[in-house]
């Protein structure tokens, strides 16, 4: 079985890195390829945060989605090591799931968890 690795694609917003890891998918098949976005690794506003953000005109961003203090890089360097170390382990538990976030920006918020089965990286 070939090696896994990560690929990843930097550059400022709006700059087309989706683009380019989509078509890199495209191109090494879609599953031979897990995309995960750092858009999914922004920090959750606290309650305090979210109530602060209802009460501002326009429904302004707390977050600043270009500065790297509100990305969750404990969150991302968990996840990362989670997929490295399931494509190292022996074990075939088929029952083993790595979780990756899924970002709401509306609600600045985890709206969801997407469960990648850990086999697919063995």
């Amino acid at each position: 079985m070939p090696d896994k690795f990560i690929i990843g694609v930097t550059g400022k917003s709006c700059s087309g890195k989706s683009t380019l890891s989509k078509k890199l998918q495209s191109h090494l098949g879609i599953d031979e390829c897990l995309l995960i976005s750092m858009n999914d690794f922004y920090q959750e506003l606290t309650p305090e945060q979210q109530h602060t953000r209802k009460m501002r005109k326009n429904n302004e961003f707390v977050i600043n989605f270009d500065s790297p203090e509100d990305i969750n890089f404990e969150l991302l360097n968990k996840t990362l090591l989670a997929l490295k170390k399931s494509s190292s382990s022996s074990s075939s538990d088929q029952s083993d799931v790595i979780q990756i976030p899924k970002y709401n920006q509306e609600k600045c918020e985890i709206s969801s968890w997407l469960n990648v089965p850990a086999w697919k990286f063995k």
